[in-house]
């Protein structure tokens, strides 16, 4: 099992003690005094990792760098093995699954893959509207994104529609 440190100024040894008589954390108590005579304890707390959230963010986070290099390919299996972490640990409707579409739909953008973009955005947004309601920072956010993408989209497909307006001119 992983643990994390943490280190608490506590002024009430009782609860470091209740902490410790739980088996949550080690208490290591040292009375010091500062220059004006006021003594404090120290409480280091060691609590076990949750690995199934650290895992996913770490993946996550390699993701973005990768994409902010323009390594695409290499971010997007670490985006999907966050988004299969979190859907099996958190479940399919979990605000951080959304996220994790979302950074997906984003990698889909940026390689120009319009309808997989919007698809996915279109996924995690219900996710949100679903959890925060449509009057969330959250959702409007995921609103522009999706506005985003269906803008480039349709500029992406307008030059296709300008040649075959011009073609049909020329056979009449």
């Amino acid at each position: 099992m992983a643990y994390g440190l943490r280190n608490t100024a506590s002024v009430n040894p009782t609860r470091a003690t209740e902490l410790r008589n739980y088996g949550v954390c080690e208490q290591t108590n040292k009375s010091r005094s500062n220059s004006f005579g006021f003594g404090y304890q120290i409480a280091i707390v060691v609590q076990p990792l949750d690995l199934t959230q650290n895992i996913p963010t770490s993946l996550s986070s390699l993701a973005r760098i990768y994409r902010a290099q323009g390594k695409l390919a290499e971010a997007e299996p670490l985006f999907k093995r966050a988004l299969e972490i979190y859907e099996k640990k958190l479940g399919a409707e979990h605000p951080s699954v959304a996220a994790t579409i979302g950074e997906l739909a984003v990698l889909a953008f940026d390689r120009e893959q319009f309808v997989e973009a919007e698809i996915l955005k279109r996924r995690g947004l219900a996710i949100e509207e679903k959890k925060y309601g449509s009057e969330n920072a959250t959702v409007a956010y995921s609103q522009r994104w999706l506005a985003r993408i269906l803008l480039a989209h349709r500029l992406s497909i307008a030059p296709a529609f300008q040649i075959g307006r011009a073609s049909c001119r020329e056979r009449v």
